[in-house]
């Protein structure tokens, strides 16, 4: 059947001339497509190949796939969409968070060109210059990490234009003025790093996904609604600022708190009670600032405390707190490694269940009020491995069963007035470094199983008053120490020959005691030596030449000793505000400073026999004073 006023055989060119059309149609748009995807993948090519012009040392190769054989989306560290075959994710940091590619250079504005960008991670480089303006175009950007590396400037403004953006990492650079108060207007974010730059001014009171700000230079107070209005902070890293005023009390209102660190500000005033009640917090720092009241209940936040059953690190110290040490203290989280209480003015005792925390890695009660005894419970501690009790009234004896943790590498008991002799257990703790005792009221020998503790090598301090006997030979084991004080004590004897092992000595501290013997060959070795004290013993012969080629040695003191014979003039003996040779009164010659006598001259007779010159004679004997 016919068409009115067409034949079929119009009717059929009709349709056909309409199929090539539509066909035609949709091979124009699938070209325009494949165009526009292809102008979009030539934008991403040359924006990475920017950026890598951008970079002057690339020591790792890390960027050696980017040349023209492999498409961008195989280069190293690029990730691309499925669909478009736009670069997604830009991750030059290598493995870990630790571990960067060593890149040296600058960040190309290019890479505002990106604009599928999602995430950049660039930390743990070398990248320097600013970050520029353009990095606010990639508004799809949720996750911006360029921390550690050498960027200045300011911190691009422009950020609030990737209005997706929920984490900002740019801690440990240069960066320097102000916190953009526009960052707070971004909806989506989460965690903010900004800790280790040189920030200045304050916090915006705006600015509420604060995570991160320690080690710059900003000042203030914090905003007294920060814990309402950020119900679910998780990190408040606060640390090393001049940040002042209260802790606000609605902190306590944020139960999903894990990480609150405020150390070394200017913070005052009392600590929130409850301030642990979430039970959520895992780190806990307060440390070196002005916190506190002087009152007896200072440290009842402390109670709440105990309820955070995965609380890790409690520090607290230098700070104004007073009243009792709390016996609750032994009932925080069996997880806790580090406690820290030590340079405030707390007072009562260790509390006898202290053995209850069976996780410290470090305990640090030191320069308190503290009195008592230290608990025996001290020696269930067997992961202990830095403890500190020094400058406190700690009275009584050294447990015995310390020597049950072996693990310590770091013990301090120093200024208490604790009694008895050096218990022999120590010699079980074989991964000491560091000893001191030094100040107390303990008696009798030195222990040559303490003295010989091979593992010492940052100081033994047992400078005490009362130790009596003679240095072990078994000194001649601490090879590699750096540091012996056995000053002021009853010590009596030669100095051992052994003493020629410790090479490593660079301190030795041995006056106020009543060594004697002839030194001129025991020092010979200790060629490290930066400060050397001999004086009040009785020390004779001569001093050694052989010290004034020791070219570290900074200090020296041989005074009141019976050393005889001429002084040195060269190395150390050339500053008389380095040396003392005061108390000695067969001493001559050195340098002028010292107005030692002239030593006597050895002449030559006719008859080839020495004789004393009649001139110096007289000079020396008109240089001696009456008695």
């Amino acid at each position: 059947m016919e068409l009115p006023g067409m034949s079929l055989l119009s009717v059929l060119w009709s349709i056909i001339f309409s199929v090539n059309l539509f066909f035609a149609m949709n091979v124009v748009h699938s070209n325009s497509a494949t165009t526009t995807t292809l102008h979009g993948n030539e934008t991403d090519r040359m924006a990475l190949l920017a950026f890598k012009d951008g970079i002057r040392s690339d020591p790792l190769g890390a960027l050696s796939s980017w040349n023209h054989t492999l498409h961008f989306c195989q280069w190293n560290g690029i990730t691309c969409s499925r669909r478009h075959q736009r670069v997604t994710v830009l991750n030059l940091s290598g493995q870990n968070l630790l571990s960067g590619q060593n890149l040296v250079g600058t960040l190309s504005p290019a890479i505002s060109n990106l604009t599928f960008l999602r995430e950049i991670h660039l930390q743990e480089n070398s990248f320097n210059g600013q970050i520029s303006q353009d990095i606010g175009r990639l508004f799809r950007l949720r996750h911006l990490n360029m921390s550690y590396n050498s960027l200045g400037g300011e911190i691009p403004s422009n950020l609030t234009h990737c209005r997706d953006l929920q984490v900002i990492q740019l801690s440990y650079n240069e960066l320097t003025g102000k916190i953009p108060i526009q960052l707070s207007t971004l909806p989506k974010l989460s965690l903010l790093f900004l800790g280790h730059n040189h920030l200045t001014g304050s916090i915006p009171p705006q600015l509420g996904n604060v995570s991160s700000l320690t080690h710059n230079q900003l000042h203030g107070t914090l905003p007294p609604n920060i814990g309402f209005s950020l119900p679910n902070l998780q990190y408040l890293l606060l640390g090393s600022n001049q940040f002042t005023g209260h802790i606000p009390i609605s902190l306590s209102n944020v139960s999903s708190l894990e990480w609150l660190e405020m150390e070394g500000n200017q913070f005052s005033g009392p600590v929130p009670e409850n301030i642990g009640w979430g039970k959520n917090l895992l780190i806990f720092d307060l440390s070196y600032n002005y916190l506190g009241l002087g009152r007896a209940d200072d440290l009842k936040f402390i109670t709440s405390l105990t309820n955070c059953s995965n609380l890790n690190e409690l520090l607290i110290q230098r700070n104004h707190f007073a009243g009792p040490l709390p016996n609750y203290v032994a009932n925080l989280s069996t997880h806790l490694y580090l406690l820290g209480i030590g340079q405030n003015k707390i007072s009562g005792n260790i509390p006898s269940q202290i053995g209850n925390l069976i996780n410290l890695k470090a305990l640090g009660i030191y320069s308190t009020f503290i009195t008592g005894s230290i608990p025996t419970s001290i020696g269930m501690l067997q992961n202990l491995h830095q403890l500190y009790l020094g400058g406190n009234s700690l009275s009584g004896k050294i447990p015995y069963n310390i020597g049950n943790i072996t693990q310590l590498t770091n013990l301090d008991l120093e200024y208490n007035n604790l009694q008895g002799s050096i218990p022999l257990s120590l010699a079980n703790c074989t991964k000491l470094l560091r000893l001191s005792l030094s100040q107390n009221n303990l008696t009798g020998m030195i222990p040559k199983q303490i003295i010989g503790l091979s593992s010492l090598s940052i100081a033994l301090y047992l400078s005490q008053k009362k130790f009596t006997g003679s240095l072990p030979s078994e000194v001649g084991n601490l090879k590699i120490l750096e540091l012996l004080d056995v000053s002021q004590n009853k010590l009596s004897g030669e100095i051992p020959s052994t003493l020629a092992n410790c090479k490593s000595m660079r301190e030795l501290y041995m006056q106020g005691n009543a060594f004697r013997g002839d030194v001129s060959s025991v020092f010979t070795t200790l060629t490290s030596i930066e400060a050397l004290d001999l004086s009040y013993n009785n020390f004779s012969g001569k001093i050694p030449k052989y010290l004034e080629g020791f070219k570290f040695l900074q200090y020296l003191n041989l005074s009141f000793n019976n050393f005889e014979g001429e002084v040195p003039k060269q190395g150390v003996f050339g500053n008389a505000s380095a040396i003392s040779v005061t108390g000695n009164d067969n001493l001559c010659g050195g340098i002028p400073e010292l107005k030692l006598p002239t030593c006597p001259v050895l002449a030559n007779d006719r008859r080839g026999k020495a004789h004393v010159s009649r001139s110096s004679v007289k000079q020396q004997m008109g240089s001696l004073q009456p008695i």
